[in-house]
């Protein structure tokens, strides 16, 4: 293992980045959806269905970060 993955400094921060990197993504989401769902047009899921898995993806970016924050203070 190289000493950049067993460094719990460098491991917090990847993780921290990745989290960012998929709420940053979330509501890139939210905002293409909330165009979409003004167009004449809109068709697919419900708007209501896209909120609440975007709800879900952010409440387990919320339980990734404890879990690295848990995971690197425990070491």
């Amino acid at each position: 293992m190289s000493s950049a993955a067993s460094d719990p400094d460098a491991v917090l921060s990847r993780l921290e980045a990745a989290v960012d990197l998929l709420a940053t993504r979330v509501q890139t989401a939210r905002e293409a959806l909330d165009a979409a769902a003004h167009a004449p047009e809109a068709a697919g899921p419900s708007r209501d269905e896209i909120i609440a898995l975007a709800d879900r993806l952010e409440a387990t970016l919320a339980r990734l970060r404890l879990a690295a924050e848990d995971t690197v203070s425990e070491e």
